[in-house]
């Protein structure tokens, strides 16, 4: 008999035996058969996607197979595989850069059967390994490494920068340089290999960091009455610290840092004219010195004042130390109260200022000016000429022919000389620290002259002068000046006229007038004018033109027509000059005695 559906790779045992008419069967005969294995796939193909990172791996059918089991493995012997129960099936996970030798086993529920058909397939590259970049600070340059990978037809390199710009570079070899850098700048780097199929996996990235870009607008200014310098800046790009370094006429240099746009730089000597450069800075690189303005600190101020007084002209020459080869110098002299004379000085080291007033004392200071910072010297004091003493009062004693002079104290006296002086006589001096002086042993009948001066150091006072004599003043009217002559006084060297008195009246006031309309006249009275020694009155009105003259403050007009109004006007005089007429005035009839004369 034939059996039929038998299960491959599977062991059958088969008995026969005999029946007897009655079917009962004999003792059977059993032998054991193995059927064969199922057969193998014929075809094996692959089919590798660079995207995914996966391979399909494709068979035909064979008879008898539940199922099918492919194997990739690699050049380690580590395999990989994927089962299905169709033609076909994905192995995922598979390493980059390898080559991948493919087998198909068909399988049924007792057996299987490998096929030796194989197929092959390389995975994507891996990304470039060891990936390293190099900096150089003064050019930028930046060159990009890696090491190289199997099977590569080529690699793209590309850098990023702050504003997501991409710069590619393609090269055969394992090394980019990028050379069109930016300065300021923060680079990514990253890398991938390329092959005929696809490409490799990205590289970890590497990130550079550019050198800063130049510092710009660097103004250095001087702190007038400090030892400072304040440096400011445009910001660089890129940088997280400056460095601001300053070098002096005497080549001592000077410096401070910042992670802000400004820096001062502290103990710089007066009068220093100075070179500032600045450098900017980051984690890895720093940029060559850019130069600034050239700074100037405060002038130094003039030393070595003297204040060298001359007594009998009452000035004093103010000398100081030049330490700038030229410049404008103001010498300035404050007394007590703040009043101030002053001096000016171009590139000489003195200058004079005259007409001193006595008795004062001076706090004495010079200004170097130089930009918009002056310098002054510390002050020095001096005095002016003392004062002469005033008062001066003198008393004789007949009995013991003795003569004692006292005076007011004068400032800054420190004595006082006096000379008592008789025609043909050698005098008398006297010497005192007090105001007062007494002379003795003087000759009877005789007339003695009394000077006193006060003494200050080295300078005397000037004598008091007398009074001018012969004073005369020309009488003129106004606009006209008033000429003003006396006789010159002995040791006086300046004079002050004073008027105490107008040289001409004014125009009278309070004009009024008392009317007697019935005898057509009207008495005009006013204030009277000081200096005046006569008065004129006019009054104009209805084609009349009527007048009255007096030495007092009142006068009568005459012929006056009643019930009409007339304008009234007064002038005085002092014998040569003549006032302006006085203001108009205006009356009501209820103000006059009669019936009135009105006026305006």
């Amino acid at each position: 008999m034939d059996i039929s559906n038998l299960e491959p790779c599977s062991t059958y045992t088969v008995g026969v035996s005999s029946v007897n008419v009655f079917l009962d069967p004999g003792e059977d005969y059993n032998v054991t058969h193995t059927t064969s294995t199922i057969n193998p796939v014929t075809t094996i193909s692959v089919d590798y996607s660079c995207t995914n990172g996966m391979v399909t791996v494709i068979w035909d059918l064979v008879f008898g197979a539940d199922s099918y089991r492919a194997t990739a493995v690699d050049g380690t012997g580590t395999s990989l595989n994927c089962t299905s129960a169709s033609t076909s099936c994905q192995i995922s996970m598979l390493k980059c850069g390898e080559k991948y030798q493919v087998q198909v086993a068909a399988v049924s529920d007792d057996c299987e059967s490998t096929s030796n058909a194989t197929s092959s397939f390389e995975t994507v590259p891996c990304a470039p390994a060891n990936p390293q970049t190099t900096h150089e600070c003064s050019s930028n340059v930046i060159a990009f490494s890696w090491q190289p990978t199997n099977g590569t037809s080529y690699y793209v390199a590309t850098a990023v920068d702050n504003s997501g710009a991409v710069t590619e570079c393609r090269t055969v070899d394992n090394t980019c340089y990028f050379t069109d850098t930016s300065c300021g700048q923060f680079y990514t780097y990253r890398v991938y290999a390329v092959t005929p199929a696809c490409q490799s996996q990205v590289s970890e990235p590497q990130f550079v960091q550019t050198s800063p870009c130049l510092p710009t607008n660097i103004r250095t200014r001087a702190e007038c009455r400090s030892d400072t310098l304040i440096t400011t800046w445009g910001s660089s790009a890129g940088a997280l610290s400056y460095t601001v370094e300053a070098e002096g006429n005497n080549r001592v240099t000077y410096n401070c840092s910042s992670s802000t746009n400004n820096c001062s730089i502290t103990g710089v000597p007066c009068g220093e004219h100075l070179s500032v450069w600045i450098v900017a800075s980051n984690d890895n690189c720093s940029t060559q010195r850019v130069l600034g303005e050239v700074a100037q600190t405060a002038p130094c101020p003039p030393t070595n004042i003297e204040a060298v007084r001359d007594c009998d002209k009452h000035q004093a020459v103010i000398v100081w130390q030049v330490h700038q080869a030229s410049g404008m110098y103001t010498a300035t002299m404050e007394d007590q109260n703040g009043a101030q004379l002053t001096c000016t000085s171009n590139n000489v080291s003195n200058c004079k200022i005259t007409d001193l007033p006595c008795g004062e004392e001076y706090n004495v200071s010079v200004t170097y000016h130089s930009g918009n910072c002056p310098s002054t010297s510390t002050p020095i004091s001096m005095e002016s000429v003392p004062c002469s003493p005033e008062d001066v009062r003198v008393s004789v004693s007949c009995s013991t022919d003795e003569l004692t002079v006292a005076w007011n104290v004068s400032a800054p006296a420190e004595n006082y000389t006096t000379i008592i002086s008789r025609e043909l006589d050698e005098p008398l001096y006297c010497n005192s620290t007090e105001p007062l002086c007494t002379a003795g042993g003087l000759q009877c009948g005789s007339t003695y002259s009394v000077t006193v001066f006060s003494v200050a150091g080295t300078c005397f006072s000037l004598p008091i002068p007398c009074p001018p004599t012969n004073v005369t003043a020309q009488h003129t009217c106004a606009p006209a000046p008033v000429p003003v002559s006396w006789a010159p006084s002995e040791n006086a060297n300046q004079y002050t006229a004073v008027a105490v008195s107008g040289s001409e009246p004014c125009a009278p006031s309070n004009v009024s007038s008392q009317v007697m309309c019935g005898a057509g006249v009207a008495q005009v009275l006013w204030s009277p004018s000081m200096n005046a020694v006569s008065y004129d009155v006019i009054a104009t009105g209805q084609g009349q033109t009527l007048t009255c003259s007096s030495s007092t403050s009142s006068c009568t007009l005459s012929n006056l027509l009643c019930g009409h109004a007339y304008d009234v006007l007064v002038s005085a005089s002092d014998g040569i000059c003549v006032s302006n007429y006085s203001a108009p005035f205006s009356q009501d009839q209820a103000d006059n005695v009669d019936e009135p004369l009105s006026g305006q």
